[in-house]
């Protein structure tokens, strides 16, 4: 048996499968918070992958309440980590959870090459990592009989699978 601190308690619940630190309501937000752009995003990202059509379909306020990214208090709707994280306003992400931000840095050897923090929404954030990586992510040609191809150096669907681990996995609870 360990000690914990009580900062500590959501951290090791969520470890056991006991807490979904997203689902909590957010006390001090409102509708909002919610961006309706970052909303439509999200209804541009579900068509072009083929998501759950039937979402599509939804108004707003069904939508949210369907994705959990806003729970029932009493007359209102409030939203939670997850819709906060997923579709918020960056100025409000900034403010109600300040430590949600993302940090992208290029190095080469040991020289900074780009070095940006974003709080912005996880989508509008994958957006701009994603264009970063194409930016940056060299590729080499090789010819195979007569044909030319393009190889980059990483491929484009194993870093696209490492963030949205990173944005998944992350323990939103820890305030650092």
């Amino acid at each position: 048996m360990t000690p914990l601190y009580p900062h500590e308690f959501a951290t090791r619940l969520s470890g056991l499968s006991l807490f979904d630190y997203s689902a909590q309501v957010i006390p001090d937000s409102n509708l909002d918070d919610l961006d309706p752009i970052e909303r439509f995003r999200l209804r541009n990202i579900i068509q072009e992958y083929r998501g759950e059509s039937a979402l599509l379909s939804l108004q707003d306020d069904e939508l949210d309440r369907a994705l959990q990214f806003v729970r029932r208090d009493g007359e209102r709707d409030i939203p939670t980590v997850a819709g906060l994280l997923t579709i918020g306003r960056a100025s409000s992400i900034k403010r109600l959870l300040p430590s949600a931000g993302l940090s992208f840095q290029v190095l080469h050897n040991s020289e900074v090459r780009l070095n940006e923090t974003m709080d912005k929404s996880i989508l509008a954030t994958f957006e701009v990592v994603q264009d970063y990586m194409k930016a940056w992510n060299p590729e080499q040609e090789m010819m195979t009989g007569f044909y030319r191809m393009s190889i980059p150096e990483f491929d484009p669907r194993a870093f696209r699978e490492a963030i949205v681990n990173a944005f998944s996995h992350r323990d939103y609870s820890i305030l650092s």
